[in-house]
């Protein structure tokens, strides 16, 4: 009995010595404590906490090993114990023998360790991976504070279930609350853009394509929508199929909207610049805002007398079209009419009232389906209003920031266009005014210029008849004086009738050329005409015109223009002095020229002699005669022959007058060709 007793002690020894072993030599970090102090340490606990052996780590008690912010859970884990209750797995932060801190895994098992109630303990050191969650944790938070500080969110889509998950940060972006029962983002997604941003995940994506990119409208909370950028990459299953999709959506609606509106105006300040009609231009401005501001539908009225006319409005629905044709100003114009009086913006977050309070027109705006109008007055920049621009709105909404920018802007754009065409329509009809004076003088000076004539050639043919004498001696010579002087004064009031008649027909269009090819011939042919206005302001006259010369040109029309020049050139040049006639080919064309010796004219009183009845200072003073019109019609003639005309002078040398005809052999050559 005695024997048996002791082989039964010697096997629970050896079994004891077997489990002591196989714990001091155990991979794992292991402990038995009786709640409060540590009563074994195998090996590897006393390397993962950092002790020099397991016997200096025995003996230590709870309140060393774990940090004061734990022991509370300590006191209640103790507590458990001494009632034999289940102790769950929990995580603790373990001061090592080297006084740093690590986080461990503990699991507990209540056991009995020499004689007494004790816990067995296993250690797993999970502070890497703490260490590793924590970065990932503050590395997701990085970026999503980076995405939403960009105006972006996050998302993933499952192919399988064909939803949208992870997207709580997406629904924060739109305003609704992730927690409630927010709708699905794919409901959100705009109906016109629907089809694209599924295709681009699915049936529409090429195979070899894993990445995506496609810009789209989301609806907000409140109704209205953002324009987001969306970035995908496809995550493939190991057959290669799609799985998921993990995509980022960044808010772009202010770039967007930047981008329309630059557009917008470059197109609309573009087409102000080439005269484009103002319903045009306009048109462009209300288009713009409807782009820029989702949902919406735009138009511009105009100010007309006591009204304001809607100039453009081609998505307003059709049957609130009529009454919104013509709008009195003021409040029987509604928001409209009431913005132009008051020259400030008109925000009508919901249209109507309660009951009577709604009026007759927005009752008809509201069975429309427009719910909310903005109304931006057009005023110039002496605060007289022009018009209006109005945007209506399906829901009930105020204007954002962003929209005040697009009201601001295309409310001056369409200024800018109402009053250049305002100034149009009076240079228009300051023109037509200043052609029908111009018509009325014209006919007025031919009239008189023909009335005048008749008598005035009466009156020179009756000086002439009594200068000679023709009917016998006057008698006394006094009286032939007179006579000479009534024909010289006389002619002189003829030459200057005949520039006024000559000038009013060309002014009226009533001189008509008949271009032919003019030669030395025919310039030879009226020489002794320009030989005799010379030699009347006693000048002598130098003809040299090329044997070859030819120009295409009306005879008439260059007769008259080299008596003016020549006529000019003796009269305002030296006393007996040369007045050269010259006519030659250049490359350009056919040229003649007429030159003086006179004192010129300085250069900045050239433009100025070419302009109806203007003279130099110089000219008044040192000669006679003359009205400013002989080289206005040189000009005015030379333009009827598409020939060029200018003047070159220098002071105290002379003066050139140049005329540039079309060559008679290039146009005759392109004329056959």
């Amino acid at each position: 009995m005695n024997e048996s007793r002791l082989s039964a002690s010697k096997q629970l020894a050896a079994a004891s010595d077997r489990w002591r072993w196989l714990l001091h030599e155990s991979p794992a970090a292991m402990l038995v404590t009786d709640g409060e102090r540590v009563l074994f340490a195998n090996r590897t606990a006393a390397e993962v906490l950092k002790y020099g052996s397991p016997g200096e780590l025995a003996g230590r008690t709870m309140w060393e090993l774990n940090v004061p912010e734990d022991y509370k859970l300590v006191r209640e884990r103790i507590a458990r114990l001494r009632r034999r209750e289940h102790l769950p797995l929990r995580e603790a932060r373990l001061r090592c023998g080297d006084g740093t801190v690590k986080q461990f895994e503990v699991a507990g098992y209540p056991i009995e360790y020499e004689g007494q109630d004790a816990v067995f303990v296993r250690l797993t050191d999970v502070s890497a991976a703490r260490h590793r969650e924590s970065a990932e944790r503050e590395a997701r938070e990085r970026l999503a504070l980076a995405i939403d500080m960009i105006g972006g969110a996050t998302w993933v889509y499952d192919y399988a279930s064909d939803q949208m998950q992870e997207h709580e940060g997406l629904l924060r972006l739109l305003g609704y609350d992730p927690t409630g029962r927010p709708p699905q983002v794919l409901d959100l997604i705009h109906p016109e853009d629907l089809e694209g941003v599924r295709g681009r995940l699915t049936h529409r994506r090429p195979p070899d394509l894993w990445e995506t990119s496609n810009e789209h409208r989301l609806r907000r909370a409140d109704g209205t929508y953002i324009w987001v950028r969306s970035r995908a990459r496809i995550i493939a299953d190991e057959s290669g199929h799609p799985k998921r999709a993990l995509g980022i959506d960044t808010d772009i609606t202010a770039e967007k909207r930047e981008r329309i509106l630059r557009d917008g105006r470059a197109a609309a300040l573009s087409a102000i610049t080439m005269g484009v009609p103002l319903e045009v231009v306009l048109r462009t401005v209300v288009k713009t805002a409807e782009q820029a501001i989702d949902g919406s539908i735009a138009a511009v009225f105009c100010i007309e007398g006591d009204a304001l006319v809607l100039a453009s409005g081609p998505s307003l629905p059709e049957s609130l079209r009529p009454h919104l044709a013509r709008l009195p100003l003021g409040a029987e114009g509604g928001c409209v009419g009431r913005a132009a009086v008051e020259v400030r913006r008109i925000v009508k977050e919901r249209l109507g009232g309660e009951g009577s309070k709604i009026s007759p027109l927005a009752m008809k705006a509201t069975a429309a389906g427009i719910n909310a109008a903005w109304v931006e007055p057009i005023f110039s920049a002496h605060e007289r209003v022009l018009g209006v621009l109005s945007v209506y709105l399906p829901q009930q909404s105020a204007p954002r920031e962003s929209d005040d920018v697009v009201l601001r802007e295309l409310s001056d754009v369409a200024r800018l266009a109402i009053e250049h065409a305002h100034t149009q329509q009076r240079l228009r009809e300051a023109r037509a005014e200043a052609e029908r004076a111009n018509r009325a003088k014209s006919h007025f000076l031919a009239t008189m210029s023909h009335e005048l004539r008749t008598p005035l050639n009466a009156v020179i043919g009756f000086a002439e008849v009594m200068q000679h004498g023709v009917f016998g001696p006057i008698g006394n010579p006094r009286y032939e004086a007179y006579a000479s002087d009534i024909v010289v004064s006389a002619r002189h009031l003829l030459d200057i009738l005949s520039d006024i008649l000559d000038m009013s027909r060309i002014e009226a269009g009533r001189w008509e050329v008949s271009p032919d090819e003019i030669g030395h011939a025919e310039i030879a042919g009226f020489s002794h005409m320009l030989s005799a206005v010379a030699e009347q302001h006693g000048c002598r006259l130098e003809m040299d015109i090329a044997p070859d010369f030819a120009a295409w040109a009306d005879l008439r029309a260059v007769k008259q223009i080299l008596i003016n020049l020549t006529s000019n050139a003796a009269r305002y040049g030296a006393v007996g002095g040369t007045v050269r006639v010259t006519g030659r080919v250049s490359p350009v064309g056919a040229v003649l020229e007429v030159h003086d010796e006179g004192p010129g004219i300085p250069g900045e009183e050239i433009e100025m002699l070419l302009q109806p009845f203007e003279r130099s200072e110089r000219a008044k003073a040192s000669v006679q005669g003359g009205i400013g019109l002989g080289l206005p019609i040189v000009r005015q003639l030379a333009e009827l022959q598409n020939a060029d005309f200018a003047l070159e002078s220098e002071v105290g040398v002379g003066t050139c007058a140049r005329l540039t005809f079309p060559a008679a052999q290039a146009v005759v050559a392109l004329r056959q060709g």
